[in-house]
Protein backbone atom coordinates (compact mmCIF):
# COMPACT_ATOMS: atom_id res chain seq x y z
CA UNK A 1 0.00 0.00 0.00
CA UNK A 2 1.83 3.47 -1.29
CA UNK A 3 -0.81 5.25 1.45
CA UNK A 4 -1.39 3.65 4.28
CA UNK A 5 -3.98 4.55 6.19
CA UNK A 6 -4.67 4.37 10.21
CA UNK A 7 -7.31 5.93 12.12
CA UNK A 8 -8.10 5.51 15.97
CA UNK A 9 -10.37 2.57 15.45
CA UNK A 10 -9.14 1.44 11.75
CA UNK A 11 -6.72 0.18 9.94
CA UNK A 12 -7.04 0.39 5.78
CA UNK A 13 -5.55 -2.22 3.83
CA UNK A 14 -5.19 -3.72 0.56
CA UNK A 15 -7.91 -6.17 -0.67
CA UNK A 16 -6.50 -9.70 -0.74
CA UNK A 17 -7.81 -12.55 -2.39
CA UNK A 18 -8.81 -13.76 1.32
CA UNK A 19 -11.06 -10.81 1.79
CA UNK A 20 -13.59 -12.62 -1.35
CA UNK A 21 -16.25 -13.93 1.55
CA UNK A 22 -16.45 -11.37 3.71
CA UNK A 23 -16.81 -8.96 1.49
CA UNK A 24 -19.28 -10.80 -1.13
CA UNK A 25 -21.34 -11.33 2.19
CA UNK A 26 -21.40 -6.84 2.29
CA UNK A 27 -22.63 -7.45 -1.82
CA UNK A 28 -25.28 -9.81 -1.37
CA UNK A 29 -26.89 -7.91 2.00
CA UNK A 30 -30.17 -5.96 -0.20
CA UNK A 31 -29.72 -3.06 2.68
CA UNK A 32 -25.76 -2.59 2.28
CA UNK A 33 -25.86 -2.16 -1.33
CA UNK A 34 -29.29 -0.05 -1.25
CA UNK A 35 -27.23 3.63 -2.11
CA UNK A 36 -24.37 1.70 -3.54
CA UNK A 37 -24.57 2.35 -7.80
CA UNK A 38 -27.91 1.73 -8.85
CA UNK A 39 -28.50 -0.08 -5.57
CA UNK A 40 -29.57 -3.58 -5.01
CA UNK A 41 -27.71 -6.52 -3.83
CA UNK A 42 -24.77 -8.04 -6.36
CA UNK A 43 -23.99 -11.32 -6.57
CA UNK A 44 -21.28 -12.91 -5.06
CA UNK A 45 -19.38 -13.74 -8.45
CA UNK A 46 -18.93 -9.96 -7.95
CA UNK A 47 -16.60 -9.70 -4.96
CA UNK A 48 -13.78 -11.31 -6.98
CA UNK A 49 -13.62 -8.84 -10.06
CA UNK A 50 -13.48 -6.21 -7.14
CA UNK A 51 -10.70 -7.06 -5.52
CA UNK A 52 -8.86 -8.02 -8.78
CA UNK A 53 -9.93 -4.37 -9.72
CA UNK A 54 -8.62 -2.89 -7.04
CA UNK A 55 -5.63 -4.58 -6.65
CA UNK A 56 -4.99 -3.78 -10.84
CA UNK A 57 -5.82 0.15 -9.06
CA UNK A 58 -2.85 -0.58 -6.56
CA UNK A 59 -0.18 -1.62 -8.87
CA UNK A 60 -1.15 1.05 -11.43
CA UNK A 61 -1.72 4.59 -9.53
CA UNK A 62 -1.38 3.08 -5.72
CA UNK A 63 -4.76 3.77 -4.31
CA UNK A 64 -8.32 2.56 -4.96
CA UNK A 65 -10.57 1.13 -1.96
CA UNK A 66 -9.61 -0.68 0.84
CA UNK A 67 -10.64 -3.11 3.25
CA UNK A 68 -11.37 -1.53 6.40
CA UNK A 69 -10.26 -3.22 9.35
CA UNK A 70 -11.05 -3.17 13.02
CA UNK A 71 -6.87 -1.92 14.55
CA UNK A 72 -8.09 -4.19 17.88
CA UNK A 73 -9.48 -7.50 15.99
CA UNK A 74 -8.18 -7.08 12.66
CA UNK A 75 -11.90 -8.08 11.65
CA UNK A 76 -12.75 -6.62 7.88
CA UNK A 77 -15.65 -4.37 8.51
CA UNK A 78 -15.58 -2.80 4.26
CA UNK A 79 -14.47 -0.45 2.48
CA UNK A 80 -13.48 2.65 1.96
CA UNK A 81 -11.61 3.94 -0.61
CA UNK A 82 -11.52 6.71 -3.48
CA UNK A 83 -12.79 5.98 -6.92
CA UNK A 84 -11.58 8.15 -9.79
CA UNK A 85 -14.06 9.99 -11.94
CA UNK A 86 -12.21 11.01 -15.54
CA UNK A 87 -14.29 13.23 -17.28
CA UNK A 88 -16.88 15.20 -14.49
CA UNK A 89 -17.82 18.51 -16.73
CA UNK A 90 -14.16 18.11 -18.58
CA UNK A 91 -12.21 17.48 -15.31
CA UNK A 92 -11.11 14.85 -13.54
CA UNK A 93 -12.63 14.04 -9.81
CA UNK A 94 -11.66 11.83 -7.27
CA UNK A 95 -14.71 10.36 -4.48
CA UNK A 96 -14.63 8.82 -1.76
CA UNK A 97 -16.46 5.80 -1.38
CA UNK A 98 -17.44 3.47 0.91
CA UNK A 99 -19.76 0.14 2.18
CA UNK A 100 -19.98 -1.17 5.68
CA UNK A 101 -21.11 -4.51 7.02
CA UNK A 102 -24.67 -4.10 8.47
CA UNK A 103 -22.77 -4.97 12.01
CA UNK A 104 -20.79 -1.63 11.67
CA UNK A 105 -23.40 0.88 11.10
CA UNK A 106 -24.36 3.50 13.71
CA UNK A 107 -21.25 3.51 15.72
CA UNK A 108 -19.38 6.72 13.02
CA UNK A 109 -16.96 4.16 11.29
CA UNK A 110 -18.45 5.86 7.74
CA UNK A 111 -17.37 9.09 9.24
CA UNK A 112 -13.87 8.01 10.45
CA UNK A 113 -13.10 5.81 7.50
CA UNK A 114 -13.64 8.69 5.24
CA UNK A 115 -12.38 11.67 6.76
CA UNK A 116 -8.89 9.58 6.69
CA UNK A 117 -9.45 9.00 3.23
CA UNK A 118 -10.15 12.41 2.33
CA UNK A 119 -7.37 13.13 3.25
CA UNK A 120 -5.15 11.07 1.31
CA UNK A 121 -7.18 12.04 -1.77
CA UNK A 122 -6.34 15.61 -0.95
CA UNK A 123 -2.63 14.58 -1.51
CA UNK A 124 -3.76 12.72 -4.33
CA UNK A 125 -5.38 15.16 -6.05
CA UNK A 126 -4.20 18.18 -4.45
CA UNK A 127 -6.33 20.81 -6.36
CA UNK A 128 -9.81 19.15 -4.88
CA UNK A 129 -11.52 22.02 -3.20
CA UNK A 130 -14.00 19.59 -1.36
Amino acid sequence: MKYPIETDRFALRDLEPRDEGTLAAMLVDEEVMRWIGAGGAQGGDVARRVIERERGHYAERGWGEWATTERDSGRMIGLCGLIRWPDIEGREELEVAYILARDAWGRGYATEAAAAVRDVGRTIHPNSSH
